[in-house]
């Protein structure tokens, strides 16, 4: 159920960012409304955690984060160097990652996502740079 409200707000999201930011609000939200999927976050179903990983609604919220991703590329938002579905999968890998802290260490959201969460996201999922520094052979850069 905390998937597919996930889902839902992807679904119902528009703008460069707005989608990210509903899915991590989302989740985060919706874990209080459903206590197992809290049990299985914080660790206290340890046979259940690991498969967790292989959920289909898992599936479907990687695939659907890579569609956004890969729909930004092809407008020329997102940078066309990078594998839209690795990178989708990724950024569920990740809000995963902070879910499960969260819960586990007891911190509000906030802590753990603040600008430096936000600035990496931007940076992996941000529009392309415009111009690149060329590489000197053999000199690094000062």
């Amino acid at each position: 159920a905390v998937i597919d409200e996930g889902l839902t707000s992807i679904a119902g999201s528009k703008g460069a960012t707005r989608w990210r930011r509903a899915l991590i609000a989302t989740l985060f939200e919706s874990v209080d409304r459903h206590p197992l999927a809290r049990r299985v976050l914080a660790g206290l179903e340890p046979g259940f955690t690991v498969r967790l990983l292989h959920l289909p609604a898992l599936e479907q919220m990687r695939k659907a984060c890579g569609e956004r991703v890969r729909a930004r590329q092809l407008a020329g938002l997102v940078s066309p160097d990078i594998d839209a579905f690795t990178v989708g999968s990724g950024l569920v890998t990740v809000v995963l990652s902070l879910l499960m802290s969260s819960i586990q260490m007891g911190v509000t959201p906030a802590t753990l996502l603040g600008s430096d969460v936000a600035a990496f996201v931007d940076a992996a999922l941000g529009p392309p740079a415009m111009t690149r520094r060329p590489r000197t052979k053999g000199k690094r850069p000062s």
